[in-house]
């Protein structure tokens, strides 16, 4: 189907489903019949699966968490399987878990099929500029696969956020922020050059942040005024490694969309819709880049070619 549509594919990067065992209380969390409904009323070619590890109950150590996570991944593979080609998955799995977790991954992605790797932006307070999440970095180059950032279910300042879902709408996209943030100023990106980063939500507040970052850049030898800056590890300023990042477009508001485009180019945007966790029609984040004024080529660059060149399908 990709093959002899690829120059209209539709592709949304950030769909989530689940078991229903485990979701009684959200049918449309594993209402795929429903999901496929609404593919065909917004056009959509393909979804992308994977699951945002939000409940992972990460204290319960590796052992629990991997039979859980392996647990997912062979049910998306399953639902890959049944798909006729509407579906893809993304591998689970702990950034900073032991080398069980990388042969898990391995396992998903050469023989399941899986076309990259999710994980959480910070899992408990650590973030993906620890050295314990460099191994899987390294197999992702390996494997030539991308890694799709979703933050986690509790966030930085989870203790100001317990109203008005203000952890969902506040916390996550902050704590994928923050993550990246240390993600380029430790040098990661400059390490591993080859890594295909892909953030949901429209990267948080990144998208709004590289003059920011490169002053403070510019200023990092100024530390009794401004605090310490070590170590020095870039090549370039920051906006520089933005640049190399990818996001999608969830987010319901174009000038915020306009604004990653301008600030990483189209080629780097990707439809994201975080449904069916985020119950809003499938259409409307579709629609989001068919109203806003692009030239076709780009159009279709967001919608889903730059999505088919990165999963390679």
């Amino acid at each position: 189907m990709i093959k002899n549509r690829q120059d209209s594919v539709i592709v949304d990067i950030h769909a989530h489903i689940g078991r229903k065992e485990l979701f009684k209380n959200i049918p449309w969390m594993h209402d795929i019949d429903d999901l496929r409904r609404q593919q065909d009323e917004a056009g959509i070619d393909i979804s992308v699966l994977s699951t945002p590890l939000i409940d992972m109950p990460w204290e319960k150590g590796e052992t629990v968490c991997l039979d859980l996570i392996k647990d997912w991944n062979d049910f998306a593979i399953g639902v890959v399987q049944k798909s006729e080609g509407r579906f893809l998955a993304l591998a689970a799995t702990n950034p900073f878990g032991n080398d069980s977790y990388l042969k898990e991954v391995e396992r998903v992605v050469k023989q399941g099929g899986m076309k990259g790797i999710c994980i959480n932006s910070s899992v408990r307070g650590e973030y993906l500029d620890s050295p314990r999440a460099f191994p899987l970095y390294e197999m992702a180059i390996e494997l030539d696969v991308p890694i799709l950032v979703h933050p986690p279910g509790v966030t930085m300042g989870s203790e100001f956020l317990d109203k008005y879902r203000l952890t969902e709408m506040v916390g996550r996209p902050c704590d994928t922020t923050l993550s990246m943030a240390r993600f380029i100023f430790s040098g990661v990106l400059e390490k591993y050059k080859q890594l295909k980063i892909i953030l949901v939500h429209m990267g948080g507040a990144l998208m709004m942040l590289p003059g920011r970052f490169d002053f403070g850049y510019r200023l990092r030898a100024e530390s009794k005024a401004f605090g310490p800056w070590e170590p020095d590890v870039l090549t370039m300023p920051p906006s520089g490694y933005i640049k190399k990042l990818h996001v999608d477009t969830l987010g319901f508001h174009p000038p915020a969309l306009r604004c990653a485009i301008d600030t990483i180019g189209v080629d780097n945007i990707l439809l994201g819709s975080d449904h069916p966790p985020v119950p809003i029609p499938l259409r409307e984040s579709v629609d989001l880049i068919k109203n806003i004024a692009l030239t076709e080529i780009d159009r279709r660059k967001i919608l889903g070619l730059n999505a088919a060149r990165l999963l390679k399908i």
